[in-house]
Formats: structure tokens, sequence, C-alpha cells
């Protein structure tokens, strides 16, 4: 390979380094408290597609300069590679622009957007660490029920009490930390998303349907940022999928 295909084919990949750190970053400094999470992960996302551009474009340059070898030779191939790999990076980072777009930036999801649950043992622990009210928006019912008009509420064959052992068992199995109240029928839950880290905070709610049957609503609420990027509608699924199952 030649010395400028290769200083090329080394830039291509610290772009894409560069790329794939960004968003890591993001958390270190929510983490250590260096800098805000929301602000630096937009920032990040910002830097990974410019450095991502800036990867595809060194490694097509590479490639192209190592040409007289054949593009199926080993030079060619392996200056392709930071290309490939950023490749994919862009796409998973436009794949959570889009999600962003579709959960139309809403940031609670309720099963019951008419009298939602209410948060109570968690409620100071948002309002410490938190940004978002801990009241659900009533504004926020209609662009809910675009976005997401599967989420309902969900109707158990059995009685109240054996309803709640089943819905707090479902919300242990999830891996969340939970409070439970048994005389109200009442959960309260924190999840941690994967990624980047965030806490959002669940409320269950079990309640006599009649006829021997139980209703469940749940609520999931991030406690900072404007939209969720889709992950609290995405936690009710998972958590209904669990309890039914």
């Amino acid at each position: 390979m030649s010395k400028t295909a290769r200083v090329v084919l080394w830039l291509a990949w610290v772009a894409a380094l560069v790329a794939v750190a960004a968003i890591p970053v993001a958390d270190l400094g929510d983490r250590t408290g260096l800098w805000p999470q929301i602000p630096s992960m937009f920032v990040s996302f910002r830097v990974a597609l410019v450095a991502a551009v800036a990867s595809l474009m060194l490694g097509l340059a590479a490639a192209w300069l190592n040409r007289s070898a054949g593009f199926l030779s080993r030079r060619v191939l392996g200056a392709l590679l930071p290309f490939i790999a950023t490749v994919v990076l862009v796409g998973l980072i436009l794949g959570r622009f889009d999600a962003a777009e579709a959960a139309i930036r809403i940031h609670d999801v309720t099963t019951d957007t008419e009298n939602p649950p209410a948060f109570a043992a968690l409620l100071a622990e948002r309002q410490a660490n938190g940004r978002n009210p801990s009241e659900y928006d009533p504004a926020t019912a209609s662009l809910q029920l675009r976005a997401y008009p599967t989420i309902k509420s969900v109707l158990l064959d059995r009685p109240v009490a054996e309803a709640f052992d089943r819905a707090l068992a479902a919300a242990q199995a999830m891996g969340w930390t939970t409070a439970a109240d048994k005389a109200r029928f009442h959960i309260e839950a924190t999840a941690i998303t994967r990624w980047l880290k965030f806490k959002d905070d669940l409320v269950i709610r079990v309640s006599d349907a009649g006829a021997g049957k139980s209703r469940i609503d749940v609520r999931s609420a991030s406690r900072i940022g404007r939209g969720d990027l889709g992950q609290n509608a995405e936690r009710i699924r998972a958590y209904i999928a669990r309890l039914r199952g």
C-alpha cells in the first residue's frame, strides 16, 4: 500500500473510532457529572455522523489510491473495512433519528390516558434527579394515541390479589427495581436503558374489573429528555407480553 493510501486509511479508522466513541462519551459525561448528557448526546450524534461521513470518504479514497492492485485485492478490501463499518454505524444512527421522529417526541406513555397511574413512592426521587414533571400531561394523550394506538389496558382472568402478584413477578422478571404496595395494588419501578443508561420510572396499577377479572394499567415515564426514542412504549409492550406469557 502506498504511503498516501496508508495515511488516508489510518485517518479513516480514526474517523470511524470517533464515531463509535461519541455516544459512550456522552454517557461518561452523565456518570461523572463533567457535562450534561442530553446536550452532549445530540452533539455526539452530530459528531458521529460527521466522523462517519469522513470515514466513508477516506475509506473510498484509500481504496481508489490502491486501485492499481485490483479491486478485489487485499489492499483495496482492507481499505474498505472502515467504509463498511461506518455504513453500518450511520444506518444505526439514522435509525435512532427515525425512531425519535416516529415517537413524536413524547416521554410519558400509559395504557390509560384518561386516568393514568400516578407516582407516589418515586415522586421525591423524580423531583430530585429528573427534569420532567411527574404529573401526566393530558396534551400527550392525543400524540400517544396517534403514535401507539395498540397500547391498551390489560384484562386478566384472575381476582385482584392474584393479578397483583402476577404483575409484581413480571416487573421483577424484567430486572426492574420495584416498590410494591399490596394494600393499594400499586407497584412502582425504575428501569435503566441499555445503551445510554437513562433512568425511566414506571407505575403499575391493578384494579377490579368485575366478574373475577382484573385490569392492569402501566405507565412509563422518562426522568429527562423531551423525547424517548420510543423506549417507554417498547418497555410497556415488553412488560405486557411477559405479563400475559
